[in-house]
């Protein structure tokens, strides 16, 4: 059946999935039809008698699993994905074919190192950035030099990570608008990635100028950027 056959999938998925809208559809009702595919499916066309043989079910299975890797390993399947929005992604993530290739890119080991780090760097920037508050605002005690600058370390390794984190934040921006300028928007537009960079670009901003004379201003943005920081935590889950 060439639904299955994995020499079937080349790149021309690839331009239905960032077609024209009624092309776009045609991609995703493939996707159904591959996921929904099933050995009665592909041995009703056939008259042998071992059609539904343990030979012929491996087969089947074989195949189905081989159409699923090509289009896991196509270059550009994600970005394409991802630029369907709306509706059409919605039904695409409910097929067996999208729920193959998620759990297979979450497995790779450098996905979930990358993903826990940065989700305990999200839970670092908001206890680190609190307590760097805390020193500040106790800096014009007796002793209060003092204890900002030995504690200081701990203001410059939030600043490292969260200057990392934007950095990510702005190369994936200009990643997905060299791919795709209408996928580089929509993710520029999504509110939880505007709340990402938002709360580093506010932290590191805030984080030089604690010890000016507006200090109303300062526990303005210290506090905003504690709530942006803690919808980041939040939108990790």
């Amino acid at each position: 059946n060439v639904v299955i056959d994995k020499r079937s999938i080349n790149v021309w998925l690839i331009a239905m999935l960032i077609g024209k809208r009624d092309i776009k559809m045609r991609a995703v009702n493939f996707f159904k039809m591959l996921s929904r595919l099933t050995i009665l499916d592909v041995a009703s066309s056939s008259q042998s008698r071992d059609r539904y043989s343990d030979h012929e079910i491996e087969r089947f299975v074989r195949l189905k699993r081989d159409a699923f890797t090509a289009i896991y390993t196509m270059p550009g399947i994600f970005p394409a994905i991802l630029a369907l929005g709306g509706h059409q992604l919605e039904q695409l993530s409910t097929t067996r074919v999208m729920r193959y290739i998620t759990d297979k890119a979450i497995r790779k080991d450098r996905v979930f190192i990358v993903l826990m780090f940065d989700f305990f760097a999200s839970v670092f920037l908001l206890i680190g950035y609190r307590l760097s508050i805390e020193f500040v605002l106790n800096y014009e005690d007796e002793n209060g030099p003092l204890e900002y600058r030995d504690r200081n370390f701990l203001t410059i390794s939030t600043n490292g990570i969260a200057g990392y984190l934007l950095l990510k934040e702005i190369m994936t921006v200009i990643s997905l608008y060299l791919t795709s300028r209408t996928l580089g928007k929509r993710y520029f537009k999504a509110p939880f990635n505007l709340i990402d960079i938002a709360s580093v670009a506010l932290l590191l901003g805030s984080s030089n100028s604690f010890h000016s004379d507006s200090h109303d201003i300062e526990g303005f943005v210290a506090s905003f950027t504690m709530v942006l920081l803690w919808l980041r935590l939040m939108g990790a889950f």
